[in-house]
């Protein structure tokens, strides 16, 4: 047995012999140190920053934005609205080519994607297409996409996946974080099966003037925000017999939206879709339509009537890259 005993030290070659010649010099140590330094401050070296994939949370954001420059926007709407199966299905648009105006560059979160649309796969079990929900403690918030249009303009997108039981909370609004202050693109969500349900319509649109109302009223919503106003889940309304009616009940309720907050903002539009029914040419154009209005930069939206104290006064800004 002892024969076959092992020698670790042959292994590992740990027999270490230094002759004085190749003694190791502390100013030459120093010295190199203090060049790699220097390298790094004058911005030789180069670092890859590595992102998990998953959604962003509010850290990783200003890490994120500390480098790129980002356009936020924030889809807002009530609980089981449809909110985060919009956000998903913007990043299936460009994943199964159904997009023609707008290419797909890049995205940090392409994992937090897949993770919230687990519920759309065939092998998930699930006997229809489902999405998972936001919940109200979720840490990972923010849903990047990195497009180009069709003036092969870059713009990163961050989509917002907050929980819509809180903006049923006026405390929440109250104390959101001030990078959502002075949004330049809001997506508000209406649940279209909720508007066509008789029991439901009247509290439906009610919530969602009573959250028009308090975004403006917290300076979220101002006269610099493009609201888009997304009706989701038309395919329901679409199987009823009274469809008609109640689209004609929908755009009746828009326009009233709309004289009642139009004077404060840049411009309103709404939106009825299907996001599940992407592989249908009308849902894919208006949801690639929605993503395109949001890269959009009109007069009143334009760098030169934001003022340099507001922006620099808001933190998630006073760390992004400058002229």
């Amino acid at each position: 047995m002892d024969d076959q005993k092992i020698d670790i030290d042959e292994i590992l070659g740990n027999d270490v012999k230094i002759n004085s010649g190749d003694d190791i010099q502390e100013d030459a140590l120093l010295e190199g140190l203090s060049q790699a330094q220097d390298d790094i401050l004058e911005g030789k070296e180069k670092y890859e920053y590595i992102h998990s994939g998953k959604a962003m949370n509010e850290r990783e954001l200003l890490h994120f934005s500390s480098r790129n420059i980002v356009k936020m926007v924030l889809v807002a709407g009530p609980y089981e609205s449809g909110k985060t199966t919009l956000m998903v299905m913007m990043y299936h648009l460009f994943r199964e080519g159904l997009n023609k105006k707008l290419m797909f560059k890049s995205s940090y979160t392409m994992k937090g994607f897949w993770e919230r649309s687990d519920g759309l796969l065939l092998n998930s079990g699930n006997s229809k297409p489902e999405i998972e929900r936001t919940y109200r403690g979720a840490q990972d918030l923010f849903l990047h996409l990195g497009l180009v249009n069709n003036k092969n303009k870059f713009e990163n997108l961050i989509f917002t996946d907050v929980s819509g039981e809180l903006f049923s909370d006026p405390d929440f609004l109250k104390d959101l974080p001030d990078y959502f202050l002075d949004s330049k693109n809001v997506l508000l969500v209406m649940d279209g099966d909720a508007m066509a349900d008789i029991t439901k319509r009247r509290s439906t649109v009610h919530d969602t003037k009573i959250m028009f109302g308090n975004l403006i009223k917290y300076k979220i919503i101002t006269k610099e925000t493009n609201v888009q106003i997304i009706c989701t889940k038309m395919d329901k309304v679409s199987q009823r017999e009274d469809q008609a009616d109640c689209e004609v009940y929908i755009n009746t309720k828009y326009e009233e939206i709309k004289k009642m907050y139009e004077m404060h903002v840049a411009q309103m539009k709404l939106y009825k879709i299907s996001a599940l029914n992407l592989q249908e040419s009308s849902e894919s154009e208006t949801l690639e339509q929605i993503i395109e209005n949001c890269m959009e930069e009109n007069d009143i939206q334009s760098e030169k009537n934001v003022t340099k104290k507001r922006r620099l006064s808001r933190s998630f800004e006073r760390f992004g890259l400058r002229e």
